[in-house]
């Protein structure tokens, strides 16, 4: 998720006028953040899951290509959603070191 560097700027300049209404706000979303970290992470449990009962289930080549197709998907699903957070988290903690 890119954030315009000019948008984020612009935000950081008017953060002395911030009400409690804006800091609410951030409270909000750090919370949203954790929502969606524990969203991918249930993501990639049923994808593995999901992958190792194909694996078990459905005999030959078949069941083994599915699972590993799912299994290498819970792989990128697991490292997109760190990036995203992190990414989220640095810009969050980017306006709470100026706040203080």
């Amino acid at each position: 998720m890119k954030i315009n560097q000019e948008l984020l700027q612009a935000f950081h300049d008017k953060r002395k006028d911030m009400t409690l209404n804006d800091y609410l706000s951030v409270e909000r979303t750090k919370l949203s953040v954790e929502r969606t970290h524990l969203s991918y992470m249930r993501t990639v449990v049923s994808m593995i899951v999901a992958g190792i009962t194909l694996y078990k289930l459905v005999p030959g080549w078949e069941g083994a290509v599915t699972a590993g197709i799912l299994l290498v998907s819970a792989i990128y699903f697991y490292i997109r959603g760190r990036k995203v957070c992190r990414e989220t988290e640095r810009n969050l903690q980017c306006v709470e070191d100026e706040d203080d």
